[in-house]
């Protein structure tokens, strides 16, 4: 496999995540990034963008133990935002940051090597 559009753009975005948490854990003044629970919705539209610019419309992906595990971790940084955003835990905002980050990683090296590749149908 190699590397697409989709991964530049989500590269770019996971950046716009490092810039969200850095902002956040130096006590920025600017709005949204300057609260817990505003961090913690900007990292979630962040990371639903990633997911859906991340993920492929044009085929169906097999499903093996990296799905299971993205969508694991998809779903605990989801449940993340919605305490974050209840509650305002300020360990949401690092944990939703790390989780994302993390996702990327994996896909982006996943995709560049094309481990677990799409099936031929």
């Amino acid at each position: 496999m190699r590397l697409t559009w989709r991964d530049g753009m989500t590269t770019l975005l996971a950046t716009l995540v490092a810039i969200v948490y850095g902002g956040y854990a130096a006590g920025w003044a600017i709005p949204l990034v300057d609260t817990t629970r505003g961090a913690t919705l900007l990292l979630g539209v962040i990371g639903l963008g990633m997911c859906i610019v991340g993920g492929s419309a044009s085929s169906i992906p097999t499903k093996n133990g990296f799905t299971l595990w993205a969508s694991v971790l998809g779903g605990l940084a989801m449940l993340l935002v919605l305490v974050g955003l209840i509650t305002g835990w300020s360990l949401a905002v690092p944990l939703i940051a790390g989780i994302t980050g993390l996702l990327w990683a994996v896909s982006t090296v996943r995709h560049a090597t094309g481990a677990g590749s799409m099936r031929a149908a």
